[in-house]
């Protein structure tokens, strides 16, 4: 393998769209592990945050950046994306398994590279 297959596509910085079939919806997601992520995680602790809300709003700010129609309040209604609307439910407890299946798609850096070209007889 050729180390340059282990670059990161640079549009993945644009956000991708993953399927969360356990939740029955769609998340556009930034990969978690980039400097914005780290600068801003370290921006939020400067501000008195504590380590665990520093994480939830930097995750809700520069990583997740999108969820599909199909997310609904508890009322039924369509429920669109914001940073603020994200942290609300993230940070409540209840909502730790979707907080903890967005961060594992998003820091697996497989899910953002360019896809290995396979070229035939080469095993």
């Amino acid at each position: 393998m050729k180390i340059t297959d282990y670059a990161r596509d640079e549009s993945a910085l644009e956000g991708k769209w993953f399927d969360l079939e356990e939740f029955g919806f769609k998340v556009k997601l930034r990969p978690l592990i980039s400097k914005d992520f780290d600068i801003k995680t370290a921006e939020y602790v400067t501000q008195g945050m504590d380590n665990m809300e520093s994480r939830i709003r930097a995750v809700c700010n520069h990583v997740l950046l999108d969820w599909d129609e199909n997310m609904e309040d508890e009322n039924g209604e369509p429920l669109k994306y914001t940073p603020e609307i994200g942290y609300k439910y993230l940070s409540d407890d209840r909502y730790y398994p979707l907080y903890h299946a967005i961060l594992l798609l998003s820091c697996i850096e497989a899910n953002f590279r360019k896809p290995i070209e396979v070229i035939s007889g080469n095993s």
